[in-house]
């Protein structure tokens, strides 16, 4: 309990300070390792308010947020079909 505390503070902590391909890495590591790792898309929204400029043509702002959210529920279903019963 107490890694999952300080790897979603640092990995919060990361999408601030560190570049946001390297935030998101350590995202997708951290999803994959802690079981709903629902931090991620904290960082989606933190990258998209540092970043976030909207797609081009249209005027939504969340794309990383949006992407993050898609890979939470692949991880959880990939997490799923990997366990053994």
């Amino acid at each position: 309990m107490l890694w999952r505390v300080v790897f979603g503070v640092l990995t919060i902590l990361a999408s601030i300070l560190l570049p946001w391909w390297l935030s998101i890495v350590l995202a997708l590591a951290c999803a994959f390792y802690f079981k709903l790792f629902f931090e991620i898309v904290i960082v989606g929204l933190i990258i998209d308010s540092i970043y976030g400029s909207g797609v081009i043509g249209y005027h939504f702002s969340y794309l990383f947020t949006l992407v993050m959210t898609i890979i939470f529920i692949m991880i959880l279903k990939l997490k799923d079909s990997l366990s053994m019963y």
